[in-house]
């Protein structure tokens, strides 16, 4: 309100003193001074009264002007005092309000910080407490072991000392056992080779027989239809007219017979696996008209499981006599026997 009254002042300020220029307006105490600087007054020209007239009238509308806009102002002051009382007031409430619940706050928040410090200096104090104690008792333990092995490094020297001796005299021993162990075994030696020389064996494997059938000129196998003796066991057997083996090792076969022919030759031959061991001109006789002759095999040789033997004879009028079962001088007799187990390897082989 102060402010719309103060410009219509300036406002006929201005459009009734055109010719003067306001330099300066200020506010003392209660009262509006206004000073006009620059006013001309012609008393000798036309404008001279008029100017006079024209300021003293502009005087009294001042006059005017400024009871109104004092009490414009004074209205204003007292409006705006209240509303600045008003909000002064309203926040102070405010303010208050605010001091009040923020102190409480704090109150609150101290008193929950206090007791969760309080909360955790108890927990810090126990924990701190017992891992006191867990570290003064390994330190314990740690000490009481060094103690230990200090205890124990003192005694190693002597019980070094007592080991090497143990050693020594144990190696001692050890030496003077052999000497008189090599000093023993030379009579021990002599008797074990005697004992071995003259030791034979309980046991045979054999087999002793032939056939009781006779056989007249031409060439034919040996029967072994007559049993005079079996101890094969688990070596060989005899069937039919083989040897079959069942066991490696060296084997005999030993035959004596008689044959009877009319000048011409006797023969005996070995055959094994389908294949001669022996030729024509082993066991080999001339006989005369009408005669009887012996015929005799004795052949050894290192067979394997699974090898077969058999005995083929020829002469040109009976190649084998027959003799019965029991028989002690029997026309033909052949004996198969196990010889004994060889690590060495037959030469000839085809």
């Amino acid at each position: 309100m102060m402010q719309s009254a103060l410009v219509i002042a300036l406002f006929v300020l201005a459009s009734t003193a055109s010719a003067q220029n306001v330099a300066q307006m200020m506010k003392e105490g209660g009262n509006l001074v206004i000073m006009a600087n620059d006013v001309r007054f012609n008393r000798g020209g036309t404008h001279g009264q008029g100017d006079i007239d024209t300021i003293q009238g502009w005087l009294g509308e001042m006059t005017e002007m400024e009871s109104s806009f004092n009490l414009a102002l004074s209205t204003f002051k007292v409006d705006s005092k209240e509303q600045i009382t008003d909000a002064l007031k309203v926040n102070k409430e405010t303010i208050s309000t605010f001091n009040t619940e923020a102190e409480e706050s704090l109150a609150d928040n101290a008193k929950t910080l206090k007791e969760a410090m309080a909360s955790l200096d108890g927990t810090l104090n126990d924990e701190t407490d017992s891992f006191e104690d867990k570290v003064d008792a390994l330190k314990a333990a740690i000490e009481d072991k060094l103690a230990e092995y200090e205890a124990l490094a003192d005694t190693i020297p002597g019980k070094i000392q007592a080991i090497t001796k143990v050693l020594k005299e144990s190696k001692d021993k050890a030496a003077e056992d052999t000497n008189a162990f090599k000093s023993s075994l030379g009579p021990k030696v002599a008797v074990v080779t005697k004992v071995l020389t003259t030791k034979k064996s309980n046991t045979k494997a054999v087999w002793a027989g032939g056939t009781a059938r006779s056989a007249g000129g031409g060439w034919g196998w040996l029967g072994l239809d007559r049993t005079d003796l079996d101890a094969s066991g688990q070596y060989f057997t005899a069937s039919g007219d083989t040897f079959s083996i069942k066991k490696d090792g060296l084997y005999r076969m030993n035959y004596q017979g008689i044959q009877r022919g009319g000048n011409c030759n006797g023969y005996a031959l070995v055959q094994m696996n389908g294949r001669w061991v022996s030729a024509h001109h082993y066991n080999k006789h001339i006989s005369g008209w009408n005669t009887y002759n012996p015929q005799n095999v004795d052949f050894t040789w290192k067979l394997e499981q699974g090898d077969r033997l058999k005995l083929y004879l020829y002469d040109c009028r009976t190649r084998i006599y027959g003799s019965r079962q029991g028989r002690l001088d029997s026309y033909n007799r052949v004996s198969f026997s196990f010889e004994g187990e060889n690590e060495a390897s037959m030469i000839a082989k085809g």
